[in-house]
């Protein structure tokens, strides 16, 4: 009787510490507070705030484990980076489990070898919380930003703030500092040998621009690698991911969805496809030289016109005198001679019933001359004609199967075996109806316009530096670039394999133009976003009119009886009184 109350007790003083996302509460608080203290926080702060976190404190969390040669070796590890802030005022990051998680990440950002083996069993401990840490960041901002739109605060965090969080994440995974390029995440790809991918000839600061590359001049740029290690350079560079994102705009539930309107709630549908950025730049890169190859031969098309015309205005100018004799020859050659197209190989032949055949113009004249074998003449020919087209269109007449004759009988009839089968007359437009319904594009409630939050598979990444095996997340949001805000709160899509479609809501503003983006940002990978531009126009909201027989609403059974029932009541008591 003690034991089982005591262990549902233990379970719920752990379960009320933490989120839904498994993240302690405290930690939560302490983030919210700081981005809302600060509304620009660059990679350096946030990292900052993250090493606070209370996953990392063992007083907090039993799995941290406290070594005593913690004394001996981070001090050292901290010498050699230089840029670990050890005496900050602010708490908590002063404490030592925040200096000791700083260096820890500042190392692996920098990829430095660790003092101490069990340190290296510290910082994988520390990278498998912080992807769980960076999502419960993005969560605080983008209730910050909930709060700002219904005026419960005065200050959001700037979209700045989130693409730090978001590149920071990339930073973590990818074992990169902030100022690293994005081709150190191809394996075998050191700083010596990218010292030769920013020459003059050259000048490769992606991955796109390397797959570009003819592959012999590839192989020149990495002949110190040997076979093997450039075909795992080009395995990977060829698998990573590249997002086409195709956006529409809609009202919901409005009468003409296209056209947004101030307060209406506007829906931004997002349709991700992810192609491998190797076959995406091998058909880019085709399309390119067919665009290339057409758009030369209409240049030698329009320069071939340009010669052609410049030779007959020199032919006219030299043959302006006499024209008036050439243009008579001219005319007269042009003219075809009736015999010569009456005795033709290309006449037009009799059919074998005897009927000719239909010639457009003169022609139709002298193939019936040459039908006329016996010297009839041409209005006997048609009236014979029509006389046995109008045998033929008798006799198909009769001949007509009386199965396609129905008369009212058969009628009735059927209509009363669909009554007899659960049918009604009404029922057939009832159908049509529902199937309208059910067919509108509009109200798309499919399984693929919801994104599956529950599942978290889709492409592996390539991290070596990672602890344990990552899937590629994707962060959707609409973004204000022009004022520096988020539009709509960042959505973590989790199953990406081929395809999927996002929704992105929020509230339409006041009336006039406005250019928003669409971003797409990879949890994982450096230099893998999309952008998409969205502009539209909002106008004045219309005005409700409350003269319509929508508003003139009748009352209902049950209201009347509730009335009834009242003054059943009334009656009672004032009996009673």
């Amino acid at each position: 009787m003690i034991i089982l109350p005591t262990a549902v007790g233990m379970w719920w003083y752990r379960s009320i510490r933490y989120t839904s996302e498994a993240v302690l509460i405290d930690t939560t608080k302490l983030l919210r507070y700081y981005f809302h203290r600060s509304s620009t926080l660059n990679a350096k702060r946030i990292l900052l705030i993250l090493t606070g976190a209370c996953e990392f404190d063992n007083t907090q969390n039993q799995e941290i484990i406290t070594r005593p040669d913690d004394n001996i070796h981070i001090p050292t590890l901290m010498r050699s980076l230089g840029t670990v802030q050890e005496k900050i005022k602010e708490r908590p990051f002063g404490a030592p489990y925040s200096v000791k998680t700083r260096a820890l990440l500042l190392a692996h950002l920098d990829r430095i070898e660790l003092p101490a083996s069990y340190l290296r069993e510290d910082l994988d401990y520390i990278l498998k919380k912080c992807p769980m840490l960076i999502n419960e960041m993005i969560n605080s901002c983008a209730l910050l930003m909930m709060w700002y739109y219904s005026r419960q605060i005065t200050m959001m965090p700037s979209i700045d703030t989130v693409e730090n969080i978001m590149k920071l994440s990339q930073m973590l995974v990818q074992g990169l500092n902030e100022h690293s390029s994005a081709l150190l995440q191809i394996p075998n790809i050191d700083a010596e040998i990218l010292r030769h991918f920013f020459v003059k000839k050259r000048n490769i600061k992606s991955i796109e621009q390397f797959l570009r590359f003819p592959d012999d001049e590839r192989r020149k740029l990495l002949r110190n690698l040997t076979d093997k290690q450039y075909n795992d350079v080009m395995s990977v560079c060829n698998d990573m991911p590249h997002i086409e994102a195709i956006v529409e705009l809609k009202v919901v539930d409005d009468e003409d969805q296209h056209m947004v309107t101030a307060g209406a709630i506007t829906t931004v549908n997002v349709r991700l496809i992810r192609h491998n950025l190797g076959e995406w730049v091998q058909n880019a890169v085709g399309d390119e030289d067919k665009d290339q190859e057409a758009d030369g031969a209409v240049q030698e098309a329009k320069s071939g016109t340009s010669k052609s015309a410049y030779r007959r205005n020199k032919k006219k100018t030299k043959g302006k005198k006499g024209q008036g004799g050439t243009k008579q020859k001219k005319i007269a050659a042009a003219v075809p001679n009736k015999d010569a197209l009456a005795t033709g190989d290309d006449a037009k032949k009799p059919k074998e019933n005897g009927t000719v055949a239909k010639v457009d113009g003169d022609e139709s004249g002298s193939g019936g001359e040459e039908s006329g074998s016996g010297g009839g003449s041409d209005s006997e020919d048609d009236k014979e004609n029509h006389a046995g087209d109008d045998e033929v269109k008798d006799q198909s007449a009769d001949d007509e199967p009386p199965e396609l004759e129905r008369s009212s009988e058969d009628e009735e009839k059927e209509g009363k075996d669909t009554v007899a089968k659960g049918g009604s007359k009404g029922s057939g437009d009832d159908d049509d109806d529902d199937k309208a319904w059910d067919d509108d594009g509009d109200l798309d409630t499919s399984r693929d316009a919801i994104p599956d939050v529950k599942s978290k598979f889709s492409h592996p990444v390539h991290c070596p530096y990672f602890p344990e095996d990552k899937q590629e997340w994707w962060w959707v949001y609409l973004a204000d670039k022009k004022n520096r805000k988020l539009v709509s709160a960042p959505l973590l899509v989790t199953n990406l394999v081929a395809e999927e479609s996002v929704q992105l809501k929020f509230t339409a503003q006041a009336p006039g133009t406005y250019n928003y983006t669409v971003v797409v940002k990879s949890d994982s990978y450096l230099d893998m976003d999309t952008i998409s531009n969205l502009k539209f126009e909002v106008r004045e909201a219309k005005e409700v009119d409350l003269n319509h027989p929508q508003w003139d609403l009748e009352e209902s059974d049950e209201e009347k009886a509730d009335d009834h029932d009242d003054d059943y009541a009334s009656e009672t008591d004032s009996d009673s009184n």
